[in-house]
């Protein structure tokens, strides 16, 4: 089957193509090469070889698809240019301190941003799922110059936490800290939030 077509239902991405049919072609040759050519012989050694090429065909298209595949997942923590955009936001904002809630972010940032002090909220998120968010949030307004970055996730999973405004906003009263909006990238792929004492929320 197509390398890559197990990321349609994995990561959401709609429109790949099916089995190669360089793929196909290679493996209904080969099969003929074993009716043509006795087994263990230089013949079939070969044949064999020659049959090869429309597999590596598939190899090289495969591969060279792979980036604008991967460009297409909806989180932006896969691509390397959506690792940088979310890092140039984070210079931008002048983050120091940082609480991430997606398991995809995991080791992203530590190696493109070292100075910023990452912590990760998914083993939480896993044992408690959503209703953690207003302790997260409270854990986050406690720790000097500590932000809160939300990334869309590549799929609904549990370890993942990406609430809406409207669920901050909720989760902000319920903790008794003012979250803030302070920057974003299109879309919404990924937003950092500031988590100060209490307050009303920031649109």
């Amino acid at each position: 089957s197509e390398p890559l077509a197990f990321f349609g239902p994995a990561y959401g991405v709609d429109g790949l193509p099916g089995p190669s049919p360089w793929r196909i072609a290679g493996l209904s040759l080969d099969r003929l090469a074993g009716i043509a050519t006795p087994p263990r012989s230089l013949a079939r050694a070969r044949t064999a070889l020659l049959l090869a090429a429309p597999l590596l065909i598939a190899g090289l298209v495969s591969l060279a698809r792979t980036d604008a595949i991967v460009e297409r997942i909806p989180s932006p923590m896969f691509s390397r240019t959506g690792q940088e955009s979310v890092a140039a936001m984070l210079d931008a904002a002048g983050t120091t301190h940082l609480v991430v809630s997606d398991y995809e972010t995991c080791g992203v940032l530590e190696q493109l941003r070292p100075h910023i002090e990452v912590i990760h909220a998914w083993p939480l998120t896993a044992r408690r799922g959503p209703r953690v968010l207003p302790e997260l949030l409270r854990f986050i307004a406690g720790r000097p110059d500590t932000d809160f970055l939300v990334v869309e996730a590549s799929q609904p999973m549990g370890y993942n936490l990406r609430p809406t405004a409207s669920r901050l906003r909720k989760a902000a009263e319920t903790a008794g800290v003012r979250v803030e909006r302070i920057a974003a990238l299109d879309d919404d792929r990924a937003v950092l939030y500031r988590v100060r004492a209490a307050g009303p929320i920031s649109e």
